[in-house]
Protein backbone atom coordinates (compact mmCIF):
# COMPACT_ATOMS: atom_id res chain seq x y z
CA UNK A 1 0.00 0.00 0.00
CA UNK A 2 1.10 3.57 -0.67
CA UNK A 3 1.58 6.26 1.90
CA UNK A 4 -1.67 7.50 3.44
CA UNK A 5 -2.12 11.17 2.43
CA UNK A 6 -2.66 13.91 4.99
CA UNK A 7 -5.66 16.06 4.11
CA UNK A 8 -5.53 19.74 5.00
CA UNK A 9 -8.32 22.23 5.71
CA UNK A 10 -9.12 25.75 4.59
CA UNK A 11 -7.09 28.47 6.32
CA UNK A 12 -8.34 32.05 6.01
CA UNK A 13 -4.84 33.35 6.72
CA UNK A 14 -3.31 31.65 3.67
CA UNK A 15 -3.51 32.93 0.07
CA UNK A 16 -6.63 31.70 -1.74
CA UNK A 17 -7.25 31.65 -5.48
CA UNK A 18 -10.69 32.88 -6.53
CA UNK A 19 -12.37 32.30 -9.87
CA UNK A 20 -15.98 32.89 -10.86
CA UNK A 21 -17.97 31.65 -13.84
CA UNK A 22 -21.59 30.67 -13.21
CA UNK A 23 -20.43 29.48 -9.79
CA UNK A 24 -17.73 30.93 -7.49
CA UNK A 25 -14.67 28.70 -7.03
CA UNK A 26 -12.03 28.98 -4.32
CA UNK A 27 -8.80 27.02 -4.36
CA UNK A 28 -6.08 26.60 -1.76
CA UNK A 29 -3.16 24.24 -2.29
CA UNK A 30 -3.00 21.29 0.07
CA UNK A 31 -6.64 21.60 1.13
CA UNK A 32 -9.31 18.90 0.82
CA UNK A 33 -12.28 19.67 -1.44
CA UNK A 34 -15.80 18.31 -1.72
CA UNK A 35 -16.75 18.23 -5.41
CA UNK A 36 -19.99 17.40 -7.23
CA UNK A 37 -20.22 16.66 -10.95
CA UNK A 38 -23.60 16.14 -12.61
CA UNK A 39 -24.98 15.09 -15.96
CA UNK A 40 -26.59 17.58 -18.35
CA UNK A 41 -30.11 16.21 -17.85
CA UNK A 42 -29.84 15.69 -14.08
CA UNK A 43 -31.93 18.77 -13.25
CA UNK A 44 -34.51 19.40 -16.02
CA UNK A 45 -35.97 22.89 -16.46
CA UNK A 46 -39.25 22.01 -14.73
CA UNK A 47 -37.30 20.70 -11.73
CA UNK A 48 -35.18 23.86 -11.56
CA UNK A 49 -38.37 25.94 -11.69
CA UNK A 50 -39.85 24.00 -8.77
CA UNK A 51 -36.58 24.35 -6.83
CA UNK A 52 -36.59 28.08 -7.49
CA UNK A 53 -40.16 28.44 -6.23
CA UNK A 54 -39.40 26.46 -3.08
CA UNK A 55 -36.22 28.44 -2.45
CA UNK A 56 -38.02 31.76 -3.01
CA UNK A 57 -40.79 30.78 -0.58
CA UNK A 58 -38.14 29.95 2.03
CA UNK A 59 -36.27 33.22 1.37
CA UNK A 60 -39.50 35.17 1.90
CA UNK A 61 -40.30 33.24 5.08
CA UNK A 62 -36.88 34.24 6.44
CA UNK A 63 -37.42 37.89 5.39
CA UNK A 64 -34.29 37.86 3.25
CA UNK A 65 -33.91 39.75 -0.04
CA UNK A 66 -35.58 38.05 -3.02
CA UNK A 67 -32.50 39.00 -5.06
CA UNK A 68 -30.78 36.03 -3.43
CA UNK A 69 -33.02 33.66 -5.39
CA UNK A 70 -31.95 35.12 -8.73
CA UNK A 71 -28.30 34.72 -7.77
CA UNK A 72 -28.64 31.00 -7.16
CA UNK A 73 -30.85 30.23 -10.14
CA UNK A 74 -29.89 32.78 -12.81
CA UNK A 75 -26.81 34.97 -12.48
CA UNK A 76 -24.70 36.22 -9.60
CA UNK A 77 -25.05 39.96 -10.22
CA UNK A 78 -23.47 42.76 -8.14
CA UNK A 79 -26.89 43.19 -6.49
CA UNK A 80 -26.81 39.53 -5.43
CA UNK A 81 -23.27 39.86 -4.08
CA UNK A 82 -24.31 42.97 -2.13
CA UNK A 83 -27.36 41.19 -0.69
CA UNK A 84 -25.17 38.29 0.45
CA UNK A 85 -22.73 40.70 2.10
CA UNK A 86 -25.57 42.27 4.09
CA UNK A 87 -26.35 38.92 5.70
CA UNK A 88 -24.63 37.85 8.89
CA UNK A 89 -22.13 34.96 8.48
CA UNK A 90 -24.69 32.68 10.16
CA UNK A 91 -27.45 33.68 7.73
CA UNK A 92 -25.16 33.30 4.71
CA UNK A 93 -24.47 29.73 5.80
CA UNK A 94 -28.20 29.11 6.22
CA UNK A 95 -28.95 30.38 2.71
CA UNK A 96 -26.21 28.29 1.10
CA UNK A 97 -27.21 25.25 3.15
CA UNK A 98 -30.89 25.55 2.13
CA UNK A 99 -29.97 25.76 -1.54
CA UNK A 100 -27.67 22.75 -1.13
CA UNK A 101 -30.44 20.74 0.47
CA UNK A 102 -32.80 21.39 -2.46
CA UNK A 103 -30.02 20.74 -4.98
CA UNK A 104 -28.97 17.39 -3.51
CA UNK A 105 -32.54 16.25 -2.87
CA UNK A 106 -33.41 16.66 -6.56
CA UNK A 107 -30.19 15.00 -7.72
CA UNK A 108 -31.03 12.00 -5.57
CA UNK A 109 -34.42 11.69 -7.28
CA UNK A 110 -32.47 10.53 -10.34
CA UNK A 111 -33.95 12.75 -13.04
CA UNK A 112 -32.83 12.19 -16.63
CA UNK A 113 -31.56 9.09 -18.38
CA UNK A 114 -29.23 8.21 -15.44
CA UNK A 115 -26.69 6.17 -17.48
CA UNK A 116 -24.35 5.92 -14.48
CA UNK A 117 -26.81 3.49 -12.91
CA UNK A 118 -25.33 0.88 -15.28
CA UNK A 119 -22.38 -0.75 -13.41
CA UNK A 120 -20.25 -0.85 -16.57
CA UNK A 121 -20.79 2.86 -17.18
CA UNK A 122 -20.12 3.73 -13.54
CA UNK A 123 -16.86 1.79 -13.70
CA UNK A 124 -15.74 3.78 -16.76
CA UNK A 125 -16.09 6.96 -14.71
CA UNK A 126 -14.51 5.44 -11.59
CA UNK A 127 -11.50 4.24 -13.59
CA UNK A 128 -10.92 7.77 -14.93
CA UNK A 129 -11.12 9.20 -11.43
CA UNK A 130 -8.69 6.66 -10.01
CA UNK A 131 -6.18 6.87 -12.88
CA UNK A 132 -4.14 9.77 -11.43
CA UNK A 133 -4.97 9.14 -7.78
CA UNK A 134 -1.75 9.38 -5.80
CA UNK A 135 -0.04 11.26 -8.64
CA UNK A 136 -1.91 14.49 -9.44
CA UNK A 137 -4.32 14.35 -6.53
CA UNK A 138 -5.33 12.17 -3.59
CA UNK A 139 -8.85 10.80 -3.40
CA UNK A 140 -10.34 10.10 0.01
CA UNK A 141 -13.70 8.77 -1.20
CA UNK A 142 -16.27 9.15 -3.95
CA UNK A 143 -19.62 7.79 -5.05
CA UNK A 144 -20.87 7.48 -8.62
CA UNK A 145 -24.64 7.95 -8.46
CA UNK A 146 -27.02 7.44 -11.44
CA UNK A 147 -26.76 11.08 -12.59
CA UNK A 148 -24.04 12.69 -10.48
CA UNK A 149 -20.80 12.14 -8.55
CA UNK A 150 -19.65 13.34 -5.14
CA UNK A 151 -15.96 13.18 -4.23
CA UNK A 152 -13.48 14.32 -1.59
CA UNK A 153 -10.01 14.91 -2.94
CA UNK A 154 -6.91 17.04 -2.50
CA UNK A 155 -4.65 18.30 -5.27
CA UNK A 156 -0.92 17.90 -5.35
CA UNK A 157 1.31 20.91 -6.16
CA UNK A 158 0.91 22.11 -9.74
CA UNK A 159 -2.61 20.73 -10.28
CA UNK A 160 -6.01 22.41 -9.90
CA UNK A 161 -9.65 21.42 -10.23
CA UNK A 162 -10.33 23.18 -13.53
CA UNK A 163 -7.82 21.14 -15.54
CA UNK A 164 -8.75 17.89 -13.80
CA UNK A 165 -12.50 18.29 -14.25
CA UNK A 166 -12.10 19.07 -17.95
CA UNK A 167 -9.97 15.94 -18.37
CA UNK A 168 -12.27 13.69 -16.32
CA UNK A 169 -15.43 14.87 -18.03
CA UNK A 170 -14.06 14.91 -21.57
CA UNK A 171 -12.42 11.49 -21.43
CA UNK A 172 -15.20 9.81 -19.48
CA UNK A 173 -17.82 11.21 -21.87
CA UNK A 174 -15.88 9.73 -24.76
CA UNK A 175 -15.74 6.30 -23.11
CA UNK A 176 -19.34 6.36 -21.89
CA UNK A 177 -20.73 7.49 -25.24
CA UNK A 178 -18.77 4.76 -27.02
CA UNK A 179 -20.11 2.15 -24.57
CA UNK A 180 -23.69 3.37 -25.02
CA UNK A 181 -23.27 3.83 -28.80
CA UNK A 182 -24.31 7.46 -28.66
CA UNK A 183 -22.72 10.88 -29.10
CA UNK A 184 -23.05 14.42 -27.80
CA UNK A 185 -22.43 16.36 -24.60
CA UNK A 186 -22.90 14.41 -21.39
CA UNK A 187 -21.80 16.52 -18.41
CA UNK A 188 -22.56 19.95 -17.02
CA UNK A 189 -19.26 21.75 -17.69
CA UNK A 190 -18.91 23.38 -14.28
CA UNK A 191 -18.71 21.33 -11.06
CA UNK A 192 -19.74 22.47 -7.62
CA UNK A 193 -16.75 22.60 -5.26
CA UNK A 194 -16.27 23.44 -1.60
CA UNK A 195 -13.05 23.81 0.40
CA UNK A 196 -13.41 21.75 3.57
CA UNK A 197 -13.12 23.84 6.72
CA UNK A 198 -12.42 21.36 9.50
CA UNK A 199 -11.87 17.74 10.46
CA UNK A 200 -15.49 17.61 11.65
CA UNK A 201 -16.81 18.81 8.30
CA UNK A 202 -14.48 16.39 6.51
CA UNK A 203 -15.98 13.49 8.46
CA UNK A 204 -19.57 14.68 7.90
CA UNK A 205 -18.98 14.82 4.15
CA UNK A 206 -17.36 11.36 4.17
CA UNK A 207 -20.45 9.99 5.87
CA UNK A 208 -22.69 11.82 3.38
CA UNK A 209 -20.84 10.21 0.45
CA UNK A 210 -21.01 6.77 2.03
CA UNK A 211 -24.72 7.04 2.86
CA UNK A 212 -25.86 8.86 -0.29
CA UNK A 213 -26.92 5.67 -2.16
CA UNK A 214 -29.10 4.56 0.76
CA UNK A 215 -30.63 8.04 1.10
CA UNK A 216 -31.50 7.93 -2.61
CA UNK A 217 -33.07 4.48 -2.28
CA UNK A 218 -30.53 2.76 -4.53
CA UNK A 219 -29.86 -0.96 -4.53
CA UNK A 220 -26.50 -2.72 -4.73
CA UNK A 221 -25.23 -2.48 -8.32
CA UNK A 222 -26.89 0.90 -8.97
CA UNK A 223 -23.92 2.95 -7.72
CA UNK A 224 -20.13 2.75 -7.35
CA UNK A 225 -18.60 3.63 -3.98
CA UNK A 226 -14.90 4.03 -3.30
CA UNK A 227 -13.07 4.86 -0.10
CA UNK A 228 -9.38 4.85 0.69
Amino acid sequence: MGEVPQFGFFDRERPTEYRKHNLPHWFQSGVAMFVTFRLLDSLPSEVLLRMRQEFLAWIKSMHFSEILTEGFFQAKTPAFEAAMELLSPRDRKRVVKRYGQLFNLELDRCHGACPLRDPDVAKIMADHMLHFDGKRYDLDSFVVMPNHIHAILQFRPGYVLKGLSQSWLRLSARGINAHLKQSGALWRPEPFDHLIRSAEQFERLRVYIRENPEMAGLQEGEFFYYTR
